[in-house]
């Protein structure tokens, strides 16, 4: 521990005259140690920081360590569809169809919720991602850190998206994807569990 002489003070007269600086009064030196401990402890709380939960993806291609998927790549990627591509694609009108309902249930029932337009997907553990991997050949699973970790999230039920379940050929299009809409932004216990976070994700690694 510092003596009460230790602490100092140089004031202008002695700045400009180059005289040593003249110690602290007791009663100085006690009112600069409580500032100090005043400060340190706004400047670093006895609370510690969250700890990091790295999430997972499965990717057609690696990306390169280091890489930042921004929120809204996959939605963006319906801003794109064509007329053209419809011709030749069955499934991608009612694709487009069934995520506008989606985000329409959301936007009027479940605002709190991200918008699956405007966030990135993750797995919440490699469990899952390992499960998606077995049913996508040539793809694999990449580990990611959010660049927000206090950004909001939710985590949906991604079995209930399934082809299967939204496009069955004589169900009533519009009453089925509203149904499913409204069960997966409840948040029910998901069989396949699918992050929502509106962060962008950086690549750490590559699982093999």
């Amino acid at each position: 521990m510092l003596s009460a002489k230790a602490y100092t003070s140089c004031g202008p007269a002695e700045a400009e005259s180059g005289r040593s600086p003249r110690p602290l009064s007791r009663r100085r030196s006690l009112t600069c140690r409580r500032s100090c401990a005043r400060l340190a402890y706004c400047r670093f709380p006895s609370k510690p920081l969250e700890k990091f939960v790295p999430l997972y993806r499965v990717s057609h291609s690696p990306h390169p360590l280091g890489f930042v998927l921004s929120m809204g790549h996959w939605g963006d990627g319906f801003s794109r569809y064509t007329i053209a591509r419809c011709s030749t694609d069955f499934w991608a009108p009612w694709r487009v169809a069934s995520e506008s309902i989606i985000e329409r249930v959301r936007a009027l029932e479940f605002p709190d919720r991200p918008s699956r337009f405007r966030c990135c997907f993750a797995c919440p553990d490699e469990a899952t991602a390992r499960g998606l991997l077995a049913n996508s050949p040539g793809c694999c699973v990449e580990v990611c850190e959010p660049m927000d970790p206090r950004a909001k999230q939710f985590t949906a039920d991604f079995a209930l998206l399934s082809s299967d379940s939204r496009f069955g050929l004589h169900d009533p299009f519009l009453a089925t994807n509203e149904r499913i809409a409204r069960q997966y932004w409840t948040g029910a216990k998901a069989r396949v569990p699918e992050l929502l976070i509106e962060s962008d994700l950086r690549v750490i690694g590559i699982l093999p």
